[in-house]
């Protein structure tokens, strides 16, 4: 993958391989369902028997061509890059959630680097927007989120930097405030000054410079 078209190339040769020898086969049309591919790692679910699925593998392996197929299968939970897809137990649904390694250390860029200040503070941001994307349990959001913020605070970052104010819209005051716009409308003198359908506005979040310069009160 030292070329820039290398994942191109990639893609293009696998998209070739799938079409032919896997989309089309038998016990995958019999028995495969949710099928992604990321370059030459593949993840699908399998509602036939283990020695159907290793029936095709055999198959996928005896083919005349440079790719070679290792699988990995468990009925719980799966690793696929940097995802955990298990089964919730609960209600019997798939979920998701960040993969960490277990011999995995705490590589984080440290806040004391030489690196642009405008990129630590937006380490944070990204890096657990990434956690929340890939998570779909709440409880098992937050306990990623904490275990995020405590690698942050371990590499120097400021709790500051991992504390913002969110100004994000009320999930009551609206609807019970429209639910009694007629009433307020009675009011002659409030009439007279809003004679539009009502709006909501709401306080913007402190901008970076704001942030890095803040000013004295």
């Amino acid at each position: 993958m030292g070329s820039n078209v290398a994942p191109s190339y990639a893609n293009a040769y696998m998209h070739m391989y799938e079409t032919k020898h896997i989309l089309g086969h038998p016990l995958f049309r019999q028995y495969g369902g949710y099928y992604r591919l990321y370059i030459d790692d593949l993840f699908f679910l399998w509602h036939g028997s283990k020695e159907d699925l290793v029936n095709l593998l055999d198959d996928l392996n005896q083919i005349s061509s440079n790719i070679r197929f290792t699988v990995h299968n468990d009925p719980e939970q799966i690793q696929f890059l940097d995802v955990t897809v298990y089964k919730d137990k609960g209600n019997n649904k798939l979920q998701t959630k960040i993969y960490w390694k277990a011999t995995d250390r705490n590589s984080l860029q440290h806040y004391t680097s030489s690196h642009p200040k405008h990129l630590l503070e937006s380490l944070p941001k990204s890096h657990m927007t990434l956690v929340v994307r890939l998570t779909s349990e709440e409880q098992e959001r937050n306990r990623a989120l904490n275990h995020m913020a405590t690698q942050f605070l371990e590499r120097g970052t400021p709790n500051d930097s991992l504390i913002t104010l969110n100004n994000g819209p009320c999930p009551w005051i609206g609807p019970q405030l429209l639910r009694h716009w007629p009433i307020i409308k009675t009011d002659v003198e409030l009439t007279a000054i809003n004679k539009k359908k009502v709006q909501f506005g709401y306080r913007r979040n402190k901008n970076l410079k704001e942030l890095l310069s803040p000013t004295d009160p």
